[in-house]
């Protein structure tokens, strides 16, 4: 029942950037070169009719500008199976195109988590292991994201900006299928950096309002992995890497937390 009366919205912004990445051939004769660049083109076509149903499906509920359900179905195990083209379960490509329909206010929590996601997206994977590394990760990296952000929110010089984006050191080193996750994180940090103009206090930061929505992943495999290669006892625990009192679920305890 959750699931099914969850509220989504497709960003216009965002799906009107991405559409343009994808249908775009340069009409100045390097139509060859962006071509072979346009990893997130190569990955829409790979896709074949899943590819073309997500555009095609974005692109309706982008017009009609209204919130939608999915239809969704679950199994013995409480695992959640949604249908259909656009929906949460689509994977890394998909699930950036998905706002919530709901508003909420914005939170120096929320800022935090969203700079760590974005850092552990960045890498490089060794030092992305601890939250303290993917803020360090994202520090670093913060003036390209910004850009990258800014490239999405423009409506002037749509061939130029659209060659910068595919050019983009950051944009360069992803595959086509998480170039929608990186562009849409960093349009929401842009939105939330333009508005704070520096202040980004709790009371300032609240007048912000975002439609954003953050996964979080539970595999213990990935949690044993950095208990061990971290030395971090509380994680060590939650993933049974040390011996404990009773089996922990370390999918709980991220969902508790979500």
């Amino acid at each position: 029942n959750h699931v099914s009366n969850t509220e989504y919205q497709v960003d216009g912004e965002f799906f009107d950037f991405m559409d343009d990445i994808v249908r775009f051939r340069d009409p100045r004769g390097k139509s060859k070169y962006y071509d072979s660049i346009n990893e997130l083109r190569h990955e829409i076509l790979a896709r074949g009719e899943q590819g073309y149903g997500l555009m095609t499906t974005a692109k309706w509920h982008r017009q009609r500008g209204k919130p939608f359900r999915t239809y969704a179905q679950i199994d013995g195990r409480g695992r959640v199976y949604h249908t259909g083209y656009l929906s949460p379960t689509g994977g890394e490509t998909v699930r950036p195109f998905l706002n919530s329909a709901r508003k909420t206010e914005f939170t120096p929590e929320a800022l935090f988590e969203l700079r760590t996601q974005t850092g552990a997206m960045l890498g490089p994977s060794t030092e992305a292991l601890t939250e303290a590394g993917r803020q360090a990760i994202f520090k670093r990296n913060e003036k390209g994201i910004l850009e990258i952000g800014t490239l999405l929110q423009s409506t002037t010089q749509r061939d130029r900006r659209i060659k910068a984006f595919l050019e983009h050191p950051i944009i360069r080193q992803f595959e086509g299928e998480e170039i929608p996750k990186i562009a849409r994180l960093a349009l929401e940090y842009t939105r939330v950096h333009n508005h704070a103009k520096g202040d980004f206090s709790a009371s300032n930061l609240k007048k912000y309002k975002t439609q954003l929505m953050i996964e979080n992943d539970a595999s213990s495999s990935g949690a044993q992995i950095i208990g061990l290669s971290t030395r971090d006892r509380d994680i060590s625990i939650n993933s049974n890497v040390l011996a404990t009192n009773q089996k922990n679920r370390l999918y709980d305890l991220v969902a508790m937390d979500t």
